[in-house]
């Protein structure tokens, strides 16, 4: 049934990380910084970024099944996922820059340019992320590698939001002369075009070395492709799972930098405190591979889970002005990343226990569907953070008042823990059999430990 056409080493397991380290030009930028570039620079109040941030993301969301259903109907020369890569990232680039402009507009003109640029920018970004997410089920058939391969994706973005979170403030001050709207725009340009090379350079490199020859894959229309998918139990655990964990983290992204602008309130480390847990993730993620086969990628994932849970707590009811509890704290949630790759290859795990014994495989709808678990969950959690701070008081110039510090540490802390413990209940019930490859595998074994190395 699979044919290989060709072998994935460590060039393409590096190369495909650095995939992801382009997806973070954007993601991160606009997950970050775009809600106090909305407040602070558009000049938009909480709640209407709020309500924007909710539905941009809920429609953003609804465009990855379909782009999952035109991903399965796809059999081009060129390859099942990599030409909307290219395309992707090239009209992401446009739309990068124009959600990052402040038009010459009233307030009305204003808040329709952001609906739009921003609905646009998530459409485009669907476009390229959702086929590079399901590429690794077509590059290999080697668990293990697949394994490597999301662990490589994860540690490109922790490396990637490490960079955003360190250099975007300051490169915006020196793009900008000192105008914000200036300098946002600028470094929103210099990201994305940087993202357009990385990820040609990933299409060069990640080739689709699997062939699949279905016998169904001529007749299954879109319609059975749904069923397949609502019918497998297991990857609807799992979509609730990255649901509930996408709100989690992404309400915390969304309002941490108020966090730390105004409760921690040290602008002298407030960048190192930002990037601390990238570098936490960056050093426990080499480890994934080898951990993943050893006690399972549903376990891995749950560690990961109660670590990033502690590390909150730590946060939130710690003294958040002490830094060196804060550095503590921060190094504790980075270690959250142990389980952030167990996702990508628990889903592939459920889409290849379906299609053992139904015959369907629904890889490509089923990323699409993850990918839209990950946008409504991030909408929800970003809406509801921002939310939260005005619903505490918050405004763009508003006196800091112990109510409103304590709702932004509400906001980037409490929420994130809550949604965090609750991700864990349809985890539990995931049992779906996990192909994690022979531990006396000495080939195998070794291959990892190179690669860990």
């Amino acid at each position: 049934m699979n044919t290989k056409k060709g072998e994935v080493g460590n060039l393409q397991v590096g190369m495909y990380g650095i995939g992801n380290f382009a997806a973070q030009l954007s993601w991160t930028m606009v997950s970050t910084y775009l809600a106090i570039f909305y407040t602070d620079v558009f000049g938009l109040a909480p709640a209407a970024v709020a309500l924007l941030m909710l539905i941009a993301k809920v429609w953003d969301g609804i465009n990855d099944p379909i782009m999952g259903v035109i991903m399965e109907k796809n059999n081009s020369r060129f390859g099942k996922y990599r030409p909307f890569i290219v395309v992707g990232t090239i009209v992401l680039v446009v739309f990068t820059i124009l959600t990052f402009t402040v038009p010459n507009f009233g307030s009305t003109g204003k808040l329709v340019w952001a609906y739009v640029t921003y609905i646009c920018l998530g459409m485009s970004y669907t476009m390229e992320n959702v086929p590079f997410n399901a590429l690794p089920s077509r590059m290999t058939k080697n668990p293990n590698r697949i394994n490597q391969l999301f662990s490589a994706s994860m540690m490109g973005g922790a490396f990637g939001g490490m960079v955003l979170m360190s250099c975007t403030l300051p490169i915006v001050m020196a793009l900008g002369n000192g105008d914000q709207a200036v300098g946002y725009q600028r470094t929103a340009a210099l990201y994305a075009i940087v993202a357009v090379i990385l990820n040609l350079i990933v299409v060069y490199f990640c080739k689709e070395n699997v062939e699949t020859v279905e016998k169904a894959k001529q007749t299954v229309t879109t319609k059975e492709l749904v069923v397949a998918v609502l019918k497998n139990r297991n990857l609807m655990l799992l979509l609730i799972y990255t649901l509930i964990l996408m709100i989690s983290v992404m309400g915390r992204v969304g309002v941490m930098i108020y966090f730390y602008m105004y409760c921690v309130a040290n602008p002298a480390l407030m960048g190192v405190l930002m990037i601390i847990p990238n570098i936490a993730g960056m050093l426990v993620m080499p480890f994934c591979p080898v951990l993943m086969r050893k006690f399972g990628k549903k376990n891995v994932a749950i560690a990961g889970v109660l670590i990033g849970s502690f590390g909150l707590g730590m946060m939130f009811f710690g003294p958040y002005t002490n830094m060196p509890w804060m550095i503590l704290a921060s190094i504790v949630y980075g270690c959250y990343s142990i389980g952030s790759p167990c996702g990508g290859g628990l889903l592939i795990d459920a889409v290849d226990e379906y299609e053992k014994k139904n015959g369907v495989r629904t890889e490509g709808l089923a990323f699409s569907l993850s990918g839209l678990m990950n946008k409504i969950g991030g909408g929800i959690g970003s809406a509801a953070g921002v939310a939260l701070i005005g619903f505490f008081g918050y405004t763009n110039n508003a006196e800091l008042t112990p109510t409103i510090l304590k709702g932004i540490n509400v906001g980037a802390n409490l929420m994130p823990i809550v949604m965090m413990l609750l991700a864990l209940v349809p985890l539990f019930f995931f049992n779906a059999k996990e192909s994690n490859g022979p531990v006396e595998n000495k080939e195998t074994v070794a291959q990892d430990q190179k690669a860990t190395a």
